[in-house]
């Protein structure tokens, strides 16, 4: 389900530290790079893309992920998001990322940065939304959740992130289609 990519499993691993409490944010502030903190936040970004299709897939096409499966992605969601705000280290900004002269980059807008309370109480709470619905055990039930985890997902990246909804992968066609593009 998911992509083990090289950079995937260190991001995860430090994610789930994080998240376990192993690492403190102070921790990561002092130890982390601002550009490491970046690129984890790109590549958990893009994982838990990939995540989300599979939680969005329809149950009933061949080789749809089963329930159990789709219970497992959700609790990696909510252990990622429980640790997303902890890779917002001090000079990992867009804008401190260029003045310090890195060519890495980073989707997340100033509001990430600057109301890190705000940021971090979106993803606390869409973290125990995705908790809750690892608990979902019917189809019906983890549809309706996941939809409502979707929906927390797109209002946190209106509100912290400079984000397009990409309809060049896999599956976008299919989507544009079905809205009769």
């Amino acid at each position: 389900m998911i992509s083990r990519s090289r950079t995937f499993i260190p991001a995860l691993l430090l994610t789930t530290s994080l998240a376990s409490g192993s690492l403190t944010s102070h921790a990561l502030s002092q130890d982390t790079a601002p550009e490491q903190a970046a690129s984890a936040r790109i590549e958990l970004k893009e994982q838990l893309a990939i995540v989300m299709d599979g939680l969005e897939s329809p149950f009933d096409t061949d080789g749809a992920p089963e329930l159990s499966e789709r219970q497992t992605d959700a609790r990696l969601i909510a252990a990622i998001l429980t640790a997303f705000p902890l890779l917002f280290p001090q000079g990992s900004s867009a804008d401190d990322l260029a003045a310090a002269g890195s060519t890495d980059e980073t989707s997340a807008v100033p509001a990430a940065f600057e109301d890190a309370e705000a940021y971090s109480a979106m993803a606390r709470a869409t973290a125990a939304l995705a908790r809750e619905l690892a608990e979902v055990t019917e189809e019906a039930g983890f549809v309706a959740q996941t939809r409502e985890l979707r929906s927390n997902c797109t209002a946190c990246h209106d509100a912290y992130l400079d984000w397009q909804l990409d309809f060049s992968t896999e599956g976008g066609g299919d989507l544009l289609e079905g809205l009769g593009f």
